[in-house]
């Protein structure tokens, strides 16, 4: 899936995460991947939405790792679409933990 997200070919990582989503820790990660592949298909709304998802799902979970490479991602979401202040407190409630 990293090579597609590499060379640009967005849905074809899409497809490689989806396959990848066996468990519940995994689909995380897979969410995590697709968000990225959307923001490499231009559909930075969708990205967003999606790691949203994943930090809802993540959240049930306890795994200090994937949360934070899950949150990583989802303030990257919100700075691609540009709601940086809403990405700096999202930063700011973070580093309190």
């Amino acid at each position: 899936a990293n090579l597609y997200l590499i060379i640009k070919q967005g849905d074809k990582a899409k497809n490689m995460y989806a396959r990848y989503a066996t468990n519940q820790k995994d689909s995380i990660t897979a969410l995590n991947g697709i968000a990225l592949a959307e923001h490499i298909n231009e559909n930075d709304k969708e990205a967003l939405r999606i790691s949203k998802t994943a930090t809802v799902k993540v959240d049930q979970i306890d795994d200090v790792p994937l949360t934070e490479s899950t949150y990583d991602r989802y303030v990257q979401a919100l700075i691609w679409n540009r709601k940086f202040i809403t990405a700096k407190k999202k930063i700011d409630s973070l580093e309190v933990h």
